[in-house]
């Protein structure tokens, strides 16, 4: 969960769209999202309070950008998940190399256009056969 702690509204950007966060408001994203826009908080956070972007206490605001909560159960019979986001999973992130980072910020964006490509010929297909 994704959370702008600071005490101003911030305003990140994903796919041309801004999401505006007013102070102390968390959201649900999925991981990747919540990490770019926690990344966007903490530099706009370190260039507000007068410090370079790679500034020492960058860690330290970033995992503030992330909320611990309650394991979510869902009760299915076949298998039951437990996804816990908590202050452990951003101090993790923040560890891992920038280049596998970026990767895997390349891997998932390249499966989601895939996807969409997909979505787009499933429904032209479909017009064509009308």
């Amino acid at each position: 969960m994704f959370r702008n702690w600071t005490n101003d509204p911030f305003t990140g950007e994903w796919a041309k769209s801004p999401h505006v966060f007013q102070p102390g408001e968390s959201r649900y994203y999925p991981e990747g999202l919540a990490h770019h826009f926690a990344k966007h908080l903490t530099d706009w956070a370190l260039i507000k309070q007068g410090k370079d972007t790679d500034d020492q206490t960058r860690p330290e605001l970033y995992a503030k950008c992330f909320v611990d909560v309650a394991p979510i159960v869902t009760a299915d019979a076949e298998s039951t998940k437990v996804e816990v986001m908590n202050q452990k999973q951003a101090e993790v992130a923040v560890a891992v190399p920038v280049e596998e980072k970026k990767d895997a910020r390349i891997d998932n964006l390249a499966k989601a256009r895939a996807a969409k490509a997909a979505k787009k010929a499933a429904e032209t297909a479909e017009v064509a056969a009308q």
